[in-house]
């Protein structure tokens, strides 16, 4: 029997060799979009249910200890692991495991992470997600980034 376990990420851990270096080795990465969600990056990323929307992100196999081992920290205590179905890089549907953050209401900015959404718009970048998204990161990076991203898209 195998403890293979599909998960989807959708924050800095979208960077497998990030995902290497905590002692991980994910196999089969691909490309993948969380339809009905959207995501939101104050000091650290979370996603909210939002009917037609989508976070994109990348659909990666871990044995079940790599999953508990990347998770099992104080800073993700308030993130719950769920299945939810995901498409592929294919569109087909995937039940993956997610964490979501279990808060009922938006967390407030602390400040401890400005670098954040800068990190996570260049990294959504080098991974080559789809321009739309690319460009819905850059709207958390600041001001200027979100006014360039609404000039690009013709707002």
């Amino acid at each position: 029997m195998t403890d293979d376990v599909p998960v989807f990420f959708y924050g800095l851990f979208m960077d497998v060799n990030l995902l290497r270096d905590l002692g991980a080795e994910p196999r089969d990465v691909q490309v993948a979009e969380l339809p009905g969600f959207d995501i939101e990056v104050p000091d650290y990323v979370y996603v909210v249910r939002r009917p037609g929307a989508s976070v994109v992100g990348i659909l990666a196999t871990l044995s079940s200890a790599e999953v508990e081992a990347l998770y099992d920290k104080p800073k993700y205590r308030d993130y719950r692991r769920r299945r939810l179905m995901v498409k592929d890089a294919a569109g087909h549907q995937v039940a993956a495991e997610c964490y979501i953050l279990g808060k009922p209401v938006k967390p407030e900015p602390s400040g401890e992470r400005p670098d954040y959404a800068p990190k996570l718009h260049a990294l959504a970048g080098e991974l080559r997600l789809p321009e739309w998204y690319v460009d819905r990161l850059g709207e958390f990076v600041g001001a200027g980034a979100a006014e360039g991203s609404r000039r690009r898209r013709g707002q």
